[in-house]
């Protein structure tokens, strides 16, 4: 871009990559149209987009888990901000703490 002279060109390419740099839509856009046709999907969470082999479905109240699997939700409900670390080590107490 140091070779191309100051004009409209120049502004035009600069305001397209401060575009992508603020957020990749273009390829973003690619990255799905390549994707889904192979199970791929994105999902977008706060300003952090994501790809995922399977689709994110959420949760209905009519669903039903395994008990494990059901303890599991309502403490992850009840600590609502707890880290991964923070879950592993409460987790495990707390699954002790019943046996």
């Amino acid at each position: 871009m140091a070779k191309i002279s100051q004009g409209a060109l120049l502004g035009a390419i600069e305001q397209a990559l401060k575009q992508q740099r603020a957020f990749p839509s273009d390829v973003a856009h690619y990255l799905r149209r390549q994707l889904l046709p192979r199970g791929g999907h994105i999902y977008k969470r706060g300003r952090v987009a994501y790809v995922c082999a399977v689709r994110r479905k959420l949760r209905s109240a009519d669903l039903i888990f395994s008990d494990s699997i059901q303890k599991l939700i309502v403490f992850v409900e009840k600590n609502p901000l707890i880290s991964v670390r923070q879950l592993a080590e409460k987790w495990t107490a707390a699954f002790q703490d019943n046996s």
